[in-house]
């Protein structure tokens, strides 16, 4: 990651002229698992520079409950069109990416784009690293004990629950934690979020996934969803947020989309 950070920093791409290219487009971004805003403060920077308006998800560590969260951040996306009148494009790295999959299926009409980096599309509990499996089981125990701000086992569906055996592999821990949560019932609090995260994807929201062969913590293949196009990187997961191919990625995405809402926009009138 300090690699990535320093490439980054010689590029010189942080210190690019000044463009209007957003045209004051808002994008809302959202951290990964464990992270927060901050974590993508320097993107936020970047994007600024080009005439966007970046927008904080308001997290502190992505660890809540997936639909309470997912359901303050749509009314943070309802403010942010209300304010700008376009659809709001989002950034997400890592489970980022999974809650702007999510929105832009329940709210296509405020969702402009999507831009997944690092994030596991497909099935995102099966395919992460065995040691972020532990951590997430310590975080589900204190939020089964009413810990506020932490998602518990009640956020397991029926689904996650039945797939629990492609997440054991090899390892000691998670076939030690897949025989605990075998045991478990399926809860409620999600059902909505997993459901409209496993829907179809909207036609009308621009929808981009970046992975990297060398992630180390998402299983690069749940980064392969086949409603997006794929972008391929050389970056860690934790990277992508310092990654000089990935900041060009992602602003000629927005660039585009900004260019494509604007000019709808326009019609409009």
């Amino acid at each position: 990651m300090l690699g990535e950070l320093r490439a980054l920093q010689a590029s010189g791409m942080l210190e690019e002229p000044r463009t209007n290219a957003g045209d004051g487009t808002a994008v809302l971004l959202i951290p990964g698992l464990l992270a927060p805003d901050r974590s993508l403060g320097l993107l936020a920077r970047y994007l600024k520079r080009h005439g966007f308006t970046p927008r904080r998800a308001g997290i502190a560590s992505n660890v809540d409950c997936s639909e309470r969260e997912a359901k303050r951040l749509e009314r943070r996306l309802e403010r942010a069109y209300a304010e700008t009148g376009r659809r709001v494009a989002i950034v997400g790295q890592s489970r980022g990416g999974v809650f702007g999959r999510t929105l832009a299926v329940r709210r296509p009409d405020l969702v402009s784009a999507v831009i997944g980096m690092g994030s596991p599309l497909l099935d995102p509990l099966t395919n992460i690293h065995p040691l972020l499996h532990l951590q997430l089981e310590l975080l589900a125990r204190l939020g089964d004990r009413k810990v506020p701000r932490l998602a518990s086992h009640k956020c397991l569906d029926a689904d996650i629950i039945g797939k629990l055996d492609q997440m054991a592999g090899n390892g000691r821990i998670t076939r030690v934690l897949v025989k605990q949560l075998a045991k478990r019932e399926p809860g409620d609090c999600c059902t909505e979020f997993w459901r409209d995260f496993r829907s179809p994807f909207p036609d009308n929201v621009s929808y981009l996934s970046i992975w990297s062969r060398l992630d180390g913590v998402v299983n690069p293949k749940a980064c392969h969803d086949p409603s997006a196009r794929l972008l391929e990187v050389r970056s860690s997961h934790c990277g992508m947020a310092f990654n000089r191919h990935v900041y060009g990625a992602v602003l000629g995405e927005l660039t585009a989309v900004a260019s494509g809402e604007v000019a709808v926009q326009r019609i409009a009138a």
